[in-house]
């Protein structure tokens, strides 16, 4: 039989050849540590699969669906203001007109914001970062939004204390999307979120985890999923139940040109999401 075996492996060339680096490997000096799921350090999963827009999408749905009234709803470090991230999908439950109706919309920057403004006139933003110069913004970013959509426009600084108490306790949903890299004072958000959110009301972070350098005015930091539960959980005055932390993938591969003068790309962003609500 063993006779057998070793003609029938010197006639396959193929195995006979894996076999002698098979032997060859095995002739050197290794140390071979093995592990498997009875000996091996448990390590601590996450989430990787979070559908950002969608599960702040649901909450929304399943929000109004159970409140009579308008509730408060704040875009933090609002940029433009645009709500269509977060409001049209496929199953359109949730479209600009319901969600204008169902919630009074605030925003939140730096530098002064009138939408209601921009979609009458295409009106200008001076920006502070942009020394004092003008940017046109096209209104027809906003021509299917309702007339007056825009409630209110907070300015602040996110990298100091919040100190206007007419909107302490006052949000029931507060929206901070690819802002905290842009912060040099990140902790300071999550104790405005302590101050602005209702009983029971609903914080949205996602900010980058792997993302090219933007200035927007400048970019600071990436963050995992424990630095942001850290920064909910340590810097907070509040009490806070996470819903969701992790990470989302859905542009993991979109391809983002890093110069135009150079062919180079970046196809690895992931977003770190957190979504929270306090208690």
């Amino acid at each position: 039989m063993i006779i057998f075996i070793k003609n029938f492996i010197k006639k396959n060339k193929i195995l006979y050849k894996y076999l002698f680096q098979v032997k060859k490997l095995l002739s050197y000096k290794f140390i071979f540590i093995l592990a498997n799921k009875f000996n091996s350090t448990k390590i601590q999963s996450y989430k990787a699969d979070i559908e950002k827009w969608k599960s702040f999408n649901d909450l929304l749905v399943k929000k109004i669906k159970n409140t009579n009234g308008k509730l408060n709803f704040l875009n933090l470090g609002s940029g433009l203001g645009e709500v269509s991230a977060f409001t049209v999908f496929q199953n359109n439950e949730l479209n600009y007109d319901l969600f204008f109706k169902k919630f009074n919309y605030y925003t939140l920057d730096y530098f002064a914001l009138d939408l209601n403004k921009i979609q009458n006139n295409g009106d200008s933003v001076i920006r502070p970062d942009q020394q004092e110069k003008l940017i046109n913004i096209d209104k027809n970013i906003f021509k299917e939004y309702p007339l007056n959509f825009h409630t209110g426009h907070i300015i602040h600084d996110l990298n100091i204390e919040f100190e206007k108490k007419e909107f302490f306790n006052f949000f029931d949903f507060v929206y901070c999307e690819n802002v905290l890299e842009h912060v040099n004072n990140p902790s300071q958000v999550f104790d405005t979120f302590s101050k602005i959110l209702k009983k029971n009301g609903i914080g949205y972070v996602s900010t980058p985890f792997s993302y090219p350098y933007h200035q927007d005015p400048e970019d600071y930091w990436r963050f995992t999923h424990k630095g942001l539960k850290f920064l909910l959980e340590n810097k907070s005055k509040e009490n806070f139940e996470i819903i969701f932390c992790g990470y989302s993938t859905e542009d993991r591969r979109k391809k983002l040109n890093l110069n135009d003068d150079l062919f180079s790309f970046w196809i690895e962003s992931w977003f770190s999401v957190i979504i929270f609500k306090k208690l």
